[in-house]
């Protein structure tokens, strides 16, 4: 689900994005592969998704006008300095400026944020402009002034000067940043509309009152004061630099960040053509969901998305970081192991499996310490990281894990976890090999109990099948006495009596993956609901081949339907292709079943059944099954089966 949130913000965003991870290439060169794009970005670059992802910064901007730009500096700069870092960019193909922020996600991993300046880049270059020449203007004196300017030239220089206001006032209005404007006091001259909708002041409201009075700032973190920047700006007559992590109170009481250590906000003073303060300024954005934004793709990095426990990469972080410090002398490692989890989702499907393994994820934080880390390591295995803990205290924990999982009742089957552990000794022993010994310790745990989990998986199975379907333990049992009495006569080996009897239990085994609808509809099926019910025999294969005592009998679950004339499924074998043993099932299993009531209908009677067998022998049957199996069921024979029943 975070990993869909994520793709979402990245593709609404309003700002191009680009996702690089970084690649080692011959001779030691580095370069930066195209990871992901967002639309703004193909928007704004002009690349597109399809031409890039997959490729290096070095490939897919040569021979564009991006090519001149030093985008692996730009990185080793990030990397070097730990640090954000932001250029500005003049793209001529556009037209537009865009400010280029870096950052770095992990060692490997990298984010371009590109942002549309246009506006901003031209208030500052006018702005620049109107400084330097009203400063060659003052430098003459008076009468050279005087001289050079006839009045015609002072209309047409005030009529520039008014068209320059006019268009420093609509880009004010205008931009996306908040503006505020104070005099020489501090009081608030100008407020523009981005600055009202971020505080919720209007400009009427504050034209004339103290900046702190209605800019309250505050460290997002503490929640203490934070100086006022506007009057160290006023006082200094130098730019002064907002603290990081600040956070504006707003007119309705919400905090809006509008300054971290990415985006750093500065006040300026406003000078008078002779070098006097006379007001200062201060622009400023809402920064919130930026930094919201931001904080997605660090979990992403650390998180597993499925089970919320920290990733590998997030614990091997912690493997250096603990080894260098004096906390690396008490560690204890605890690994687990979801026993049968690829046999959870061969039977009841990969839903059930995930739901598994966040029960699991659950269980083991629960019964973890705060400080305790608690990481999904790789795929069905946990890895547990115990700081400043006894091996007594870590054996305690795995005590409380087991018992937790006995406790938990919900799902469709049993949670069951093979758990290790070690304690690192000595100061200067690896965490690696600390390790290594858990999962030793793990893996010998595992195999002492793997047999027995998959006796109960297998139990926990037939009663799945029996609740949701019209199967019942005595038709298996009836099935059973009938087979082994059949294969009696055939002559087969105590081994082939083992497997057919086991088969005759378990053939149905896949039943548990179809839907219960299906399975108990009162009516005939339809077309779709057939092609549903036709994928029991292979769902039935996968659970037996996942399982080391019924692997011999996978195939045989596999074929159970097939037809001696090939029109069976799900191969369409014919004849002697198909296993004796499943030909032996199929003449049984059709008996039992049109001789026991079903709810789609009421039981035949043993002569039309039987009847209905002959007919289909040579066709449905193996004609020498059905042979003996109608020689078995005569009077004179019904005595031994009852007897083998008995037995069986």
């Amino acid at each position: 689900m975070k990993a869909k949130i994520m793709r979402k913000i990245l593709q609404q965003i309003p700002f191009g994005c680009a996702i690089h991870k970084l690649i080692e290439e011959q001779g030691g060169n580095k370069d930066y592969i195209f990871l992901d794009v967002n639309p703004t970005f193909e928007k704004l670059t002009g690349l597109t998704k399809k031409a890039i992802v997959g490729k290096g910064v070095k490939e897919v901007l040569y021979g564009t006008e991006l090519r001149a730009f030093d985008w692996i500096g730009l990185y080793e700069g990030v990397t070097l300095s730990g640090q954000t870092q932001e250029v500005k960019q003049y793209l001529e193909s556009l037209k537009r400026w865009y400010k280029i922020t870096a950052f770095a996600i992990d060692k490997e991993h990298f984010v371009t944020v590109f942002q549309d300046v246009t506006k901003e880049v031209e208030l500052e270059n006018a702005l620049g402009e109107k400084e330097s020449r009203i400063n060659d203007l003052t430098t003459e004196p008076d009468a050279v002034f005087n001289e050079r300017f006839e009045v015609t030239d002072r209309e047409r220089y005030r009529e520039e000067l008014y068209c320059e206001k006019e268009l420093y006032r609509i880009t004010l209005l205008s931009i996306g940043e908040g503006v505020v404007t104070t005099d020489q006091a501090g009081r608030i001259s100008m407020l523009n509309p981005a600055a009202q909708q971020i505080t919720g002041w209007s400009e009427d409201e504050v034209k004339g009152k103290p900046f702190d009075e209605v800019f309250k700032l505050i460290n997002e973190d503490t929640g203490e004061m934070v100086e006022n920047p506007i009057a160290e700006a006023l006082r200094t007559g130098s730019t002064v630099s907002l603290a990081k992590h600040t956070a504006l109170v707003t007119k309705e009481g919400c905090r809006v960040l509008i300054a971290d250590s990415v985006t750093p906000i500065k006040a300026a003073p406003i000078k008078d053509m002779k070098g006097q303060t006379v007001g200062a300024v201060m622009v400023f954005r809402d920064i919130t969901q930026e930094k919201v934004w931001q904080e997605k793709f660090n979990s992403l990095s650390y998180r597993d998305p499925l089970t919320g426990l920290y990733n590998r990469r997030f614990v091997e972080e912690e493997f250096a970081r603990w080894q260098a410090s004096s906390r690396a002398f008490s560690i204890a490692v605890i690994v687990a192991d979801i026993n049968g989890l690829k046999l959870v989702n061969d039977m009841f499907g990969v839903q059930e499996g995930d739901n598994l393994l966040k029960r699991a994820a659950r269980i083991l934080r629960e019964s973890c310490r705060r400080t305790d880390i608690v990481a999904r390591w790789d795929g069905d295995e946990f890895l547990i990281l115990l700081p400043r803990i006894t091996a007594r205290a870590a054996e305690k924990i795995v005590e409380r894990i087991k018992s937790r999982c006995l406790q938990e009742k919900e799902g469709e089957v049993q949670l069951s976890l093979a758990i290790g552990y070690a304690v690192k000794k000595k100061p200067l022993e690896s965490l690696n090999q600390v390790v290594k010994e858990a999962e030793e310790m793990m893996h010998r745990t595992k195999l002492m109990e793997e047999k027995s989990y998959r006796n109960a998986v297998v139990s926990s199975i037939l009663m799945a099948l029996f609740a949701k379907s019209t199967e019942t333990e005595e038709h298996a049992e009836r099935l059973k006495s009938y087979c082994l009495a059949i294969g009696r006569k055939m002559g087969l080996s105590s081994k082939e009596l083992d497997e057919l009897a086991l088969l005759a239990v378990l053939h149905d085994i896949g039943k548990v993956g179809i839907n219960e609808s299906i399975l108990k509809k009162p009516g005939p099926l339809t077309a779709e609901e057939w092609e549903e019910m036709k994928k029991h025999p292979e769902i039935g294969w996968r659970i037996a081949k996942g399982i080391s005592e019924l692997v011999h009998i996978a195939e045989y679950i596999l074929y159970h339907h097939e037809r001696w004339d090939g029109h069976g499924y799900p191969r369409g074998l014919k004849g002697e292709e198909i296993p004796l043993l499943c030909r032996i099932l199929a003449v049984v299993d059709a008996y039992d079943a049109m001789t026991s009531d079903r709810v789609y209908r009421k039981a035949m009677s043993r002569e039309m059944a039987l009847a209905e067998i002959k007919r289909n022998a040579g066709t449905q049957f193996d004609p020498r099954v059905v042979e003996i199996f109608l020689n078995l069921l005569t009077k004179e024979d019904e005595g031994k089966i009852n007897k083998v029943k008995r037995l069986s």
